[in-house]
């Protein structure tokens, strides 16, 4: 099974990256190409149209990805543009991880489609020549606890979804810098991802 935030293709990964940031890519777009090119097409790949889950956990329905996605871009916004520091943007980049991966807004790809989308978000803040997250194969194994801890249950009834929809909503429409420091999971995937730097 291929890890989720996997490290493949290390050089073609950064090359898109820099190339969405330099192209001035909407966010939108932006993560359907990424999502593209993790499974090999050209263009922009849509958002799932079939349910999905891993194990027990089912993601949101098809339906509710693209109000999702626009309430998590809105608070990826928010968090980074009242962002005080370095490790506030740290905790914001892995908000954006878990967000995207709550989502799952793809058929396939979607940790690596997460993390570069991650990866673009810090070089337009950063304004970096690289992306400046390096995966050396433990992202996984140090975020899946924490993604496990953190994210909204779902048990695939029409209540677990119903409720998934509205939690999802609540965080990312209430979700501020201080808020994420104050939520350990959050603090220590902001370690995790300063590991990484």
């Amino acid at each position: 099974m291929d890890p989720l935030f996997g490290a493949g293709g290390g050089s073609a990964r950064a090359a898109i990256v820099l190339r969405l940031h330099h192209d001035g890519v909407a966010p939108l777009e932006a993560l359907g190409r990424l999502a593209a090119f993790h499974v090999g097409t050209v263009g922009v790949r849509g958002f799932r149209t079939a349910h999905v889950a891993a194990g027990v956990q089912h993601f949101p329905a098809p339906e509710d990805v693209p109000l999702l996605l626009g309430a998590l871009v809105e608070a990826i916004r928010r968090l980074f543009e009242d962002a005080r520091d370095v490790q506030d943007e740290l905790r914001a980049a892995g908000f954006v991880l878990w967000g995207l991966t709550a989502i799952h807004p793809f058929d396939d790809g979607n940790g690596r489609t997460a993390l570069d989308f991650t990866q673009l978000v810090l070089v337009q803040r950063w304004n970096t020549k690289a992306p400046p997250l390096r995966d050396d194969g433990r992202l996984d194994h140090r975020l899946a606890p924490i993604f496990r801890a953190i994210e909204p249950r779902n048990d695939g009834s029409v209540h677990g979804f119903v409720a998934q929809r509205a939690e999802l909503l609540r965080v990312f429409s209430s979700v501020t810098p201080a808020a994420l420091a104050a939520h350990e999971p959050f603090d220590d995937l902001g370690r995790a991802l300063a590991a990484q730097l």
